[in-house]
């Protein structure tokens, strides 16, 4: 992958600091992070990953090919611009909702809140196993697309998850 000087130079620092690949991968490529210029905040935000994804690998699996899933689909289409509850059509769409709302306004250390968004594996996979994300109404697309853009920013402060590879 080809990044910024800035990106290139953070992922030679933590790298041979012995941070594993994906998972530098993951921090750098956090779009919603800290800026780049940050070594000490992007060590922590790794810190935390691999901590956290020790702890429940299978969770962090799961999230990781779901939101490849999710980035993939985003990459093809426009979300709303915000979540509208009024168009969901099925439960699986209102517990996602209701799950990433909870987390949105998390606060504590990147750990506390790398083990909150974990708990979203079980929503997200409902999501994709009942809800046909690109509907034929274009509100409902839209919506499920921003519902999707939304969970997706939440991992986004701390690291873009779809990096990682397999269990650590």
């Amino acid at each position: 992958r080809t990044g910024t000087h800035s990106h290139d130079h953070l992922e030679e620092l933590l790298a041979k600091r012995g941070w594993k690949y994906d998972e530098v991968a993951a921090v750098v490529g956090a779009p919603l992070a800290r800026a780049l210029g940050d070594p000490v905040d992007a060590q922590a935000r790794a810190f935390a990953l691999q901590r956290v994804r020790r702890e429940v690998p299978e969770d962090f699996a799961a999230l990781a090919e779901a939101f490849k899933r999710a980035k993939n689909i985003l990459a093809q289409a426009a979300p709303a611009a915000a979540v509208d509850p009024k168009l969901f059509e099925s439960d699986a769409e209102r517990a996602l909702f209701a799950a990433a709302s909870g987390l949105e306004k998390a606060a504590g250390s990147y750990e506390d809140r790398l083990r909150g968004l974990a708990s979203l594996r079980a929503p997200v996979g409902r999501f994709f196993d009942d809800v046909l994300v690109m509907a034929e109404d274009p509100r409902v697309r839209g919506n499920r697309l921003a519902l999707l853009n939304q969970t997706l920013s939440l991992f986004y402060r701390i690291a873009d998850i779809s990096s990682l590879g397999g269990t650590s």
